[in-house]
Order: structure tokens, then C-alpha cells, then sequence
């Protein structure tokens, strides 16, 4: 879309700059620092703006994923009141089963979360 725009309006200048008429033409010579302002600053920022959404979007997965894993960890690792209360809420099959249940959450949380991600715009 950018570069159609730039290309248009590079183009049409340049055609109706060569297809007026000497003896109707009421200005001076066409300024191409102008000219190459009005097509370069617009081409310039569109590829600011696009890097800088990249960048927003991948600190916001490397928080997602961060997250993620600290949810992961929390169920797999940590242990409560002294040592002893894992022992008191589960075996440790049903733990296992657990936190394969909890990664497997996770996983589907991330599989839709890129799903999103990559729908047309």
C-alpha cells in the first residue's frame, strides 16, 4: 500500500511535469528535494511505526511466555507449609497428572494466543 502511494504520486508528478506545455506552464523549475520529501518521510515512518508495533508485540510475548512459565513453575516446584504440604494435598501421581494437565493449559493457551496473532489483518 505504501510504496503504490509513493509510486503513484512519484509517477503522476513526474507525468504531468512532462506533459505540460511549455507555454501554459505559470511556475519554475519542479523542486525535487520536494518531491523527494513528500515520498520519502511517508515510506520512513510507515517502517518506524511497523518496527516499533514488532517491538511492543514481542516484549508483550516475552511476557506472556515469562508468565507462563512462572505459573508452570509455581505448580510443579514450590512446596508448602515446610516441606510437608504437598505430601498432604496429593500423591505424587496425582501431581504428575497435574502439572502435565497445567502444561498442557498452557500450551493451548499459546496455540490460540498465535492463532490470533497470525489472522489476516
Amino acid at each position: 500500500e505504501t510504496l503504490m502511494s509513493c509510486a503513484l504520486s512519484l509517477g503522476l508528478t513526474i507525468f504531468w511535469y512532462k506533459k505540460g506545455d511549455a507555454d501554459t506552464w505559470a511556475g519554475s523549475g519542479m523542486d525535487w528535494i520536494v518531491l523527494g520529501f513528500a515520498v520519502i518521510t511517508p515510506i520512513t515512518v510507515t517502517i518506524q511505526m511497523a518496527f516499533t508495533r514488532r517491538e511492543r508485540a514481542l516484549y508483550e510475548i516475552s511476557r506472556i511466555r515469562s508468565c507462563c512459565f512462572q505459573i508452570y513453575s509455581c505448580h510443579n516446584i514450590w512446596n508448602w507449609s515446610g516441606g510437608k504440604g504437598r505430601e498432604n494435598a496429593m500423591t505424587k501421581e496425582q501431581w504428575l497428572k497435574h502439572t502435565d494437565e497445567l502444561l498442557e493449559h498452557l500450551v493451548g493457551i499459546g496455540d490460540e494466543m498465535c492463532r490470533f496473532l497470525t489472522l489476516p489483518t
